[in-house]
Formats: C-alpha cells, sequence, structure tokens
C-alpha cells in the first residue's frame, strides 16, 4: 500500500487465501494476484516474504530453485537466525536480506493494514556476510525489546480480576496491554524459536521484579 504511488514497477500479492486475493485486488493494494508462487517468483526482481517463522522455512526450502536468478528476496520476520540459516540453501544467483520491521499493531489480516505503518518506525536489516548485527545479536536483543513485552502485557492481562477493574485504567495501562491481543500462532513460534535468548531476557526481569518487591516488602 505504501508502494503505491512510485512508478515503473507492479506489485504481484500471493497467497493462500481466496478471500485475501480477492480483497487485495479490489482495494488497490496490489496491481496482480495468483496462488501459484512459482509464477510471481518467476518474474520478481524483489520478494518479500510475509508468513510465521515455520511458513518462511518451509516457502524457502520448497521454492529455492523457482526464484528468478538475480532478485532479492528478503522477509519482515520478528525472528532472524533461523531464517536467515533457511536461505542459505537459496542458489547463489539470488541474495537475501534479513528484515524486521519494528512496525506494526495487535491485530491482523489484510484489512488492518495501514498504508503509512512503517512512517517513523526503525527497520532492521541482517545482512549475513558484511554485518551492522548479526542474525544471533537481532535475535537477542528482541527477545528484550519486543517478545519479552508481549509476554508482559499477556502477564498482566492473565490477572483473574481483569475485568473488574475496567474504567480504572488509564493510558499507561493501556499501553502497556496493548499487545496482548497477539496472534496466538504466530508467537508461539516467535518465542519457541528464540527461546534461549527469551529465556535470559524473562530471567533478568524475574530479579529485577524481584528486587523491587523485596524493595517494597521492607
Amino acid at each position: 500500500m505504501g508502494l503505491k504511488e512510485f512508478e515503473d514497477f507492479k506489485r504481484v500479492g500471493v497467497d493462500v487465501s481466496q478471500p485475501t486475493l480477492r480483497y487485495a485486488l479490489e482495494q488497490g493494494i496490489v496491481d496482480q494476484v495468483c496462488e501459484d508462487p512459482r509464477e510471481a517468483l518467476a518474474q520478481a526482481d524483489l520478494v518479500f516474504l510475509c508468513m510465521h517463522p515455520r511458513g518462511i522455512q518451509e516457502f524457502l526450502s520448497e521454492h529455492r530453485d523457482h526464484f528468478r536468478p538475480g532478485s532479492l528476496v528478503t522477509d519482515v520476520c520478528g525472528v532472524k537466525g533461523a531464517i536467515v540459516d533457511a536461505a542459505r540453501t537459496l542458489p547463489s544467483s539470488v541474495s537475501f536480506l534479513g528484515g524486521h520491521p519494528m512496525a506494526g499493531t495487535e491485530f491482523s489480516g489484510i484489512q488492518h493494514a495501514l498504508p503509512n505503518m512503517f512512517q517513523g518506525a526503525h527497520y532492521i536489516l541482517t545482512p549475513d556476510e558484511v554485518v551492522r548485527t548479526t542474525p544471533e545479536q537481532h535475535d537477542a536483543i528482541i527477545a528484550y525489546t519486543s517478545q519479552m513485552m508481549h509476554i508482559i502485557a499477556v502477564s498482566v492481562c492473565d490477572d483473574p480480576s481483569l475485568f473488574a477493574y475496567q474504567g480504572f485504567e488509564g493510558d499507561s495501562f493501556r499501553g502497556c496491554t496493548r499487545v496482548a491481543a497477539l496472534d496466538v500462532s504466530l508467537w508461539t513460534e516467535l518465542f519457541s524459536m528464540n527461546s534461549p535468548a527469551l529465556l535470559s531476557a524473562v530471567d533478568r526481569l524475574e530479579e529485577n521484579l524481584h528486587a523491587y518487591r523485596e524493595a517494597l516488602a521492607s
């Protein structure tokens, strides 16, 4: 949607869902749709993979020989180590650049897409050779800045008295808990595939919370 005003290119959408393809075409989100990824990959100069982590891994394995030689492939996945490893199966004629836009809302699905979602947002890139950050460093940092925040939000909302507090919450509560309405299957994969780094982050959080509790108790 954000690319719509650019010229001299065509946006092709690929999805397994017919309603998604129909909506994308009717709303002008893409210029063309197709169900067969091979048709799109054969003509694409730039490919964005926007699936759950394991879906991207399987897609790269299944279609490794279908990407156009000279094309650039990237992704928007919230875990990088496993994705970059999967991309190493691509032929040398295809370039892969790991990506992770630090943007989004608590809603999923094409109906909730926004053309300005990336404006003012950080966009992390993890090249596999010359690096500013490695996939491993990325996953350790994101475990702290993103995944742990989702765990905190869900943990707060797990309070059995949550709905009894309606009308007493302010911006700080809403800001803290906004991301609790997460896509369960997606975040289950993200958490489990990055569990070593996430466990370290949660361990440090538990230590800090315990220190605050002891201070309050005394």
